[in-house]
C-alpha cells in the first residue's frame, strides 16, 4: 500500500520519533525490579552491542538464514569467546527439536550460568533463544536484538518464550526476562515489504486501542 518511498521516509520518521537527534540514541527502562531491563534504541550499526552488555564471557549468537549474516558475524566479533548458531528461516525452527540442536551446542561448548546467548533476528529467533535461555541450567542470561519491525516493537518485549509443539504455537514455553533488548533502526531499511508491513500493521493495532 506504499512504495519504497514511502517505505524509508517511515523509517526515518521512526528515528526521529525515537530517537534524540543529537546522539541517536534512547534508553527506556523496564521496571520489573530485580528482572528489570534496558530498551537500546539507536541507528547506526550493530558494532556497539559491546557498549551495553558484558561479551568478556562466552556469548552465542543464535540467527536464522533470513537474517542478513553479518549482523551476526560483528555481535560475534565483539565477543571475548564468541560462537554462531544459525537456525532454518520459518516457523518450524520453532521446536523442541532445534531446541535440542541449540543445548547440544551449548554443551559442547561448556557454556555455564555466567554465560550468555544473543537472539538476532525476528520473532521466531528471539521466542526460540528465550526459550533456551530459560531452561538451560534453569536460567542462563540472554540479549535481544530484534531485526523486524514487529519483533521491535512486539515479540522482543515483555518475555515471552516458547516454542510450537504438534499442532500448537508457543504450546510449551516460559515468561523469562532479557538483560537487554537492544534496537537498531538500521537493520528494518534491509526488511522485506512484507516484513516491514507486518510490522506497521501491528503499530496501527496497538495505537487503535
Amino acid at each position: 500500500f506504499y512504495n519504497d518511498y514511502t517505505k524509508a521516509i517511515l523509517i526515518e520518521l521512526i528515528d526521529a520519533f525515537f530517537l534524540n537527534q543529537e546522539d541517536k540514541q534512547m534508553k527506556i527502562h523496564v521496571d520489573l525490579k530485580e528482572n528489570g531491563y534496558d530498551i537500546i534504541m539507536e541507528h547506526g550499526v550493530l558494532a556497539n552491542v559491546k557498549d551495553y552488555v558484558d561479551l568478556n564471557r562466552k556469548v552465542m549468537v543464535i540467527t536464522d538464514e533470513g537474517v542478513p549474516l553479518e549482523y551476526a558475524t560483528s555481535v560475534v566479533a565483539q565477543c571475548a569467546e564468541g560462537y554462531l548458531h544459525v537456525v532454518p528461516q520459518g516457523e518450524d525452527s520453532k521446536s523442541l527439536s532445534v531446541f535440542k540442536e541449540i543445548c547440544e551446542d551449548l554443551l559442547e561448548q561448556q557454556f555455564s550460568r555466567k554465560d550468555c546467548i544473543i537472539a538476532i533476528g525476528g520473532g521466531v529467533v528471539g521466542d526460540l533463544t528465550g526459550f533456551t535461555a530459560a531452561t538451560y541450567l534453569r536460567g542462563i542470561s540472554f540479549i535481544q536484538v530484534p531485526t523486524s519491525l514487529l519483533a521491535q516493537v512486539d515479540s522482543s518485549i515483555g518475555g515471552k518464550t516458547g516454542v510450537d509443539f504438534r499442532a500448537y504455537k508457543n504450546m510449551v514455553g516460559a515468561f523469562y526476562q532479557p538483560k537487554l533488548v537492544y534496537m537498531n533502526i538500521s537493520v528494518l531499511k534491509s526488511l522485506s515489504d512484507r516484513l516491514f508491513n507486518s510490522g506497521f500493521g501491528e503499530i496501527i493495532q496497538a495505537r487503535s486501542y
